[in-house]
């Protein structure tokens, strides 16, 4: 028997069924830890052959309690490393050198998982010869009001989200250079030192990459579902998004090449920018350039907003979805301007 293909496993073969420990870093996040934990327990894998890892980053709410609460009453193993730094990339590294299953499962504590998570992400991985599997994100908003929702359609649209297929609605499994937390063997996370703890952001980015420069796959998985919250302020996107463009450059001071080329499209864009208006004052044709330029971006954001307004019939959305993608790819621009400074003085500016 395929028991990967059974919707439950059958304890008879739980001798053949790899044991799988699932790593959950985590900083204060009481409001999302229990739809998390319940979410990840609420699994046709075997119980018994799962554990969690709750890496902790000193939380100072409910999170270790109400995790451990919600272990328990299901009967699986929990432990809680504490990790000091307070900082996401050695946390994952405790947690998956303290495991004692010989599958790894990243898991984000902002995000439930589909009752087949588990054990589609391991059949994947076992049958595919992929170093690293994963599934797609289903974007959702932490409320209901107009600003999260746009927020979360422009996370998912192409022209906010460049190529990360797993933000889309993709239907056939494909090689990615990323996929969101990931699976994949411990011996093989070892093999290749683990994530660089010199990276505060874009950790995940950059093991996948390396994974792929030494020959090894990562696959995208469709029908593997991830339940991911996204921000529901433009504050709130607008630092994060900061961050993830100022580490992706950042990272050239740790990593060799750390980002895909898409991951330049922003920054470059804003150079096009800053270079256009100041050729401009001494080359008026210059302007005509830039200001085509300027045109193709706006046409652009107008016609995205607009087919996201007109899929969801929502056109009460299009001045939020406007800002969202404004919001996106700005931030992620000046993030990446600020990395590139602190690259050339030789000295980043603190941890984010």
């Amino acid at each position: 028997m395929n028991y990967f293909e059974e919707d439950r496993f059958s304890l008879d073969d739980n001798s053949e069924v790899p044991e799988v420990s699932v790593v959950i870093p985590a900083f204060n996040e009481a409001r999302f830890i229990e739809n998390c934990i319940e979410s990840l327990l609420n699994t046709s894998y075997p119980l018994d052959r799962i554990e969690l890892i709750l890496v902790d980053g000193m939380s100072t709410d409910d999170t270790v309690a109400i995790a451990q609460r919600k272990a328990k009453i299901s009967g699986v193993d929990l432990s809680v490393v504490q990790n000091e730094q307070r900082i996401k990339t050695p946390g994952l590294n405790a947690g998956i050198l303290k495991a004692r299953g010989s599958v790894i499962v990243v898991a984000d504590a902002h995000s439930e998982y589909s009752r087949d998570y588990i054990r589609k992400n391991v059949a994947n991985l076992l049958s595919s010869g992929a170093a690293n599997v994963g599934g797609k994100w289903r974007i959702t908003p932490r409320n209901d009001s107009k600003k999260a929702i746009a927020i979360a359609l422009a996370l998912q649209h192409p022209f906010g989200t460049g190529g990360a297929k797993f933000k889309r609605d993709v239907s056939e499994v494909s090689s990615v250079d990323t996929v969101p937390f990931g699976c994949f063997m411990k011996e093989t996370a070892i093999e290749m030192g683990l994530f660089n703890e010199n990276l505060i952001r874009n950790q995940d980015i950059e093991f996948n990459l390396r994974l792929k420069r030494s020959g090894k796959k990562i696959l995208l998985f469709p029908d593997v579902d991830i339940k991911y919250f996204s921000r529901s302020t433009f504050s709130e996107l607008w630092k994060n998004n900061f961050e993830n463009g100022r580490w992706v450059i950042l990272g050239w001071k740790y990593a060799k090449l750390p980002f895909s080329l898409r991951h330049l499209v922003p920054f470059t864009f804003l150079i096009f920018l800053f270079s256009g208006a100041l050729a401009s004052l001494f080359l008026p044709t210059v302007s005509v350039a830039l200001f085509s330029l300027i045109g193709l971006y706006v046409f652009s954001v107008i016609l995205a907003t607009v087919l996201i307004a007109k899929r969801e019939s929502r056109f009460d959305l299009i001045p939020f979805a406007f800002f969202s993608f404004i919001v996106l790819h700005f931030s992620y621009g000046f993030g990446s301007l600020k990395g590139f400074m602190e690259v050339i003085a030789c000295r980043p500016s603190g941890k984010s």
